[in-house]
């Protein structure tokens, strides 16, 4: 009785209508480049915003190509492609996959970078903030593409190693 309890509040009509917390379009509030909008004149903050994750989308697309081992100056071309050219300008009618343009190459670098010994720490917190940022910026479906691609990244090296597959399968998931 205790998990439906929990479950009950969970999805209690008193918190916002059945849906979970952070799928409500309330919290994104709680997403800081949404905040542009909100302290800006209203012409100024929509126009600035996708300004804003189009310019997310590029650098981090640049820091991707990166740690794929391309050299900087063909790494900056990639990110302008990918972030002003067909899919991304696309998505500037639809805000809340442009979140997910904007932060999930920074989650897939992330998690590349994760895979060296050095700066392992950093590059999860970066990927783990990316995630956090498209689950509050309204994109759930982002955020599960996100999470597999961390995944992924996890267990290419397992695999490399040539672990028998229960092992692989423990691993991924735990994780």
């Amino acid at each position: 009785t205790h998990l439906a309890e929990n479950l009950s509040l969970w999805l209690s009509p008193f918190m916002g209508n059945g849906s979970p917390f952070l799928l409500r379009e309330t919290t994104q509030f709680f997403y800081p480049p949404r905040w542009i909008a909100l302290l800006l004149p209203l012409a100024w903050g929509v126009s600035l915003g996708p300004i804003l994750h189009l310019s997310l989308a590029a650098a981090n697309s640049a820091w991707l190509c990166r740690t794929f081992g391309i050299r900087p100056f063909v790494a900056a071309c990639a990110g302008m492609c990918f972030a002003f050219t067909g899919t991304a300008i696309n998505l500037v009618n639809h805000t809340t996959y442009m979140v997910s343009a904007a932060w999930m190459p920074l989650i897939w670098a992330g998690a590349r970078r994760a895979r060296s010994h050095r700066q392992r720490r950093q590059s999860l917190l970066l990927a783990g903030a990316g995630l956090g940022f498209i689950l509050l910026g309204g994109d759930p479906q982002g955020f599960g593409i996100g999470a597999a691609i961390v995944c992924f990244e996890v267990m290419v090296p397992l695999v490399r190693r040539r672990l028998r597959i229960q092992e692989a399968a423990l691993i991924l998931g735990l994780i």
